[in-house]
């Protein structure tokens, strides 16, 4: 298994990296429509509608129970009842990445609106929609820090600079910016 697994996320700050440039880094995990975008290696889907789309699209989608419609459904053996996320963080934990780094992952708003990349797409709520609550994202990711804790998990380029107050308690979470982020991917810094 390759040093680097790079968990999606859809948030704006996803924007500021090159999908292409990072798998050629290290295994890519993709959640939703994100697969449609670029190419990945395990790509996510909770949602039964979008799941079944991708499937039907000729997509490997890692699912529920409820969306394991096509054989290119997987069904997801670790955290099913989880979002999309934290499932894929899950996964890229489980194949044993040394380093995962959670991009576009942003959690919040810096809008009281919706801040995902696929607003206003099938599936998906509209671009003047509220913000998407996020506190089942945090315990569930603070969940996995807490089970693969020899492995690092490193929010890159938090939007606004949050990330929550009890990700920072696990010794095996830290935030880099982007510039720390490209350096370590890299190899141009000894210390991570």
């Amino acid at each position: 298994m390759t040093q680097f697994g790079f968990v999606l996320g859809n948030g704006k700050t996803r924007k500021q990296v090159d999908p292409v440039y990072l798998k050629s880094k290290g295994h890519l995990y993709v959640c939703n429509r994100a697969a449609l975008d670029m190419a990945y290696d395990v790509c996510v889907a909770v949602d039964k509608e979008i799941s079944l789309e991708l499937q039907q699209k000729g997509h490997t989608v890692y699912t529920r129970n409820n969306a394991l419609h096509t054989e290119h459904a997987v069904q997801i053996q670790k955290n099913a009842g989880w979002s999309s996320g934290p499932v894929a963080a899950t996964i890229a934990a489980m194949n044993g990445h040394a380093y995962i780094f959670l991009v576009g992952m942003d959690l919040i708003s810096d809008t009281k609106q919706l801040n995902n990349l696929y607003a206003d797409t099938k599936y998906y709520k509209t671009h003047d929609s509220a913000a998407t609550p996020h506190s089942n994202w945090v315990s569930q990711m603070d969940a996995i820090f807490t089970e693969y804790s020899s492995q690092r998990f490193i929010h890159v380029n938090p939007l606004c600079g949050y990330t929550p107050e009890q990700w920072t308690r696990h010794k095996n979470f830290q935030t880099m910016t982007s510039a720390q982020f490209e350096a370590m991917i890299n190899n141009t810094v000894k210390d991570y």
